[in-house]
């Protein structure tokens, strides 16, 4: 799999956030978040986002 589309790594990195991410497909994203500023970006934009949607409740 190409990671150099930003949808794609938006939408890996909210499903790891939510847990959803398994298996080798995790595992791999975790080794990209540590080698790539973007990926890691991403992740730490949607824990922002989802921490931000817990305490409006």
């Amino acid at each position: 799999m190409k990671y150099d589309q930003p949808e794609l790594i938006n939408r890996l990195a909210a499903e790891y956030v939510l847990g959803t991410l398994h298996g080798k497909a995790r595992v791999k994203f975790e080794k990209l978040m540590k080698q790539r500023k973007d990926i890691d970006q991403a992740v730490s934009r949607w824990e922002t986002h989802f921490s931000d949607m817990a305490n409006r409740s």
